[in-house]
């Protein structure tokens, strides 16, 4: 019974977006890769989340890393794309398709999730 708990307690903490990007940079971050995914946890709990990491050379690589984040629940990636990001204008645009996962469905939920969470930026979708 404390497995369960513990991994249910995992899937409410776990961050729905996480943008990871190189502070030593300058203001502008081009081509960053991100996925979509569903975290599922116990009793078919799921959480969809939002995934950039900095330096990161291929959507399978971020999806390992959630993994690895996810502490041993299953990660169904969704799609992904690449993230643009301006921080001096809080200007956030998510694009294009991975290679390996494709487009997530619904571009639109990706951007309202964002929206959700990054209150204080634009975000922008190519449909």
């Amino acid at each position: 019974m404390n497995i369960e708990i513990k991994n249910i307690t995992e899937l409410c903490l776990l961050k729905e977006v996480f943008i990871e990007f190189d502070d030593n940079t300058n203001n502008n971050h081009k081509n960053q890769k991100f996925i979509v995914a569903d975290v599922l946890g116990d009793y078919g709990l799921r959480k969809k989340v939002f995934r950039a990491y900095d330096k990161c050379p291929s959507h399978k690589v971020a999806v390992y890393r959630l993994g690895e984040e996810a502490k041993g629940m299953e990660v169904e990636c969704l799609g992904g794309g690449t993230i643009h990001l301006n921080k001096k204008d809080k200007a956030l645009t998510i694009e294009s398709s991975s290679d390996t996962y494709g487009k997530e469905r619904d571009r639109d939920q990706t951007v309202a999730l964002l929206e959700k969470n990054l209150p204080d930026f634009r975000v922008f979708g190519e449909r």
